[in-house]
């Protein structure tokens, strides 16, 4: 979540947990902003919606998940 500065999207994910798989850390966690349409994180406008932003990850929430996992 703090590599991402509360601002998560596939692409900076992509690009970031290599490096971090490869530096030993057990969880990657995507946090604040997963759900959100917006470009910053806007939460106090978007609690209730809970849907994995299609912005934010265009190949899917359960795609960037699995490509995480694939990195531990």
């Amino acid at each position: 979540m703090h590599l991402s500065w509360d601002n998560p999207k596939e692409k900076r994910t992509k690009e970031i947990v290599p490096t971090v798989g490869k530096l030993g850390a057990e969880y990657y966690v995507i946090d604040c902003g997963w759900h959100d349409e917006c470009e910053y994180n806007l939460l106090h406008k978007k609690v209730g919606r809970w849907q994995p932003s299609q912005l934010r990850f265009p190949s899917g929430l359960k795609a960037t998940v699995n490509f995480i996992k694939s990195h531990n």
